[in-house]
């Protein structure tokens, strides 16, 4: 999980009143135009969806059989819980699968906000906005991700929890991932002293047109940095 840095947010929903009620929330939040706000969001998170670091516009494809889900707004507190929040620049963030989209998918394939829905408890869930939120997780190349192995029992059962409502290791996004870090692990190994290390982190983990690559976070844990 990377951390996204949230700033003061688009006008178009800082103006906004803060909703009193679910109903008033999601009925002012449908009245929104998405258009208008969603380039803010997307170059924020540099292309990525927030919770599953796959592409949003498949600018860079893991493989053909990857689809084109699209995206959606998700509030990482939802309005059903936390009303006042509808608007809150910093509860919401770009996320893959995009409205019906996730009828392409298998039901045990669904991540990220389309799995999570409206839960959402502040003890053991682990958001993206979240400056340390990387800290608590593991990829394998086989390409599924784990509560880090240093982590206390409380935080252990908080990435446990995350990764459970996400989804995270949904069959769909096990097999883009190890897809994406074995073709990265065989590039490394052709290497020879750390410099060819380095310099491929430079490109794996820079900017492209202001898009980063899929799976940001293990990618950067494989290459040591």
């Amino acid at each position: 999980m990377r951390y996204i840095a949230k700033g003061i947010g688009p006008y178009e929903i800082t103006k906004r009143p803060a909703p009193a009620t679910s109903k008033t929330g999601r009925r002012a939040w449908s009245t929104l135009s998405k258009q208008s706000i969603y380039r803010m969001f997307f170059d924020e998170q540099c292309g990525l969806c927030g919770y599953s670091e796959i592409s949003l516009e498949g600018k860079f494809k893991v493989s053909d059989r990857e689809l084109d889900l699209g995206s959606h707004f998700e509030h990482i507190e939802p309005i059903r819980l936390a009303p006042n929040k509808t608007f809150v620049h910093s509860n919401i963030i770009l996320n893959a699968i995009g409205h019906n989209k996730e009828l392409q998918l298998r039901k045990e394939d669904v991540f990220g906000g389309k799995a999570k829905l409206d839960w959402y408890n502040h003890a053991t869930f682990i958001s993206p906005t979240q400056p340390d939120c990387e800290r608590f997780f593991y990829y394998s190349t086989s390409g599924f991700i784990h509560p880090k192995h240093s982590l206390s029992n409380p935080d252990k059962l908080r990435a446990e929890t995350t990764i459970s409502k996400l989804n995270l290791n949904s069959p769909y996004l096990v097999r883009l991932r190890s897809e994406w870090l074995k073709q990265l692990e065989d590039v490394i190994l052709t290497l020879q002293d750390k410099e060819g290390i380095r310099q491929l982190a430079e490109i794996e983990l820079g900017l492209t047109n202001g898009q980063l690559r899929p799976f940001y976070s293990a990618q950067k844990q494989m290459l040591g940095v």
